[in-house]
């Protein structure tokens, strides 16, 4: 998915020296949330370590279902 940032968010970021973050959920029922916010340096890596355990997290599970449902 391409993301966008309107040219207000884009230079107040340059300005204050902050990343951009978007964070985009689709539930189960295809029902999609989107939220963008400023963050700094910090905010940036927790937010790719949180991506990165979610990407784990999902791998365990589908490994889990494909057991159950293959056993």
């Amino acid at each position: 998915m391409r993301v966008t940032y309107d040219k207000e968010m884009r230079e107040k970021s340059k300005n204050e020296n902050t990343g951009l973050v978007t964070v985009d959920i689709l539930d189960a029922k295809g029902h999609r949330t989107t939220t963008q916010i400023y963050a700094n340096v910090k905010q940036v890596r927790y937010a790719y370590r949180a991506l990165d355990h979610l990407l784990d997290l999902t791998k365990k599970t589908e490994g889990r279902r494909r057991t159950e449902i293959n056993g």
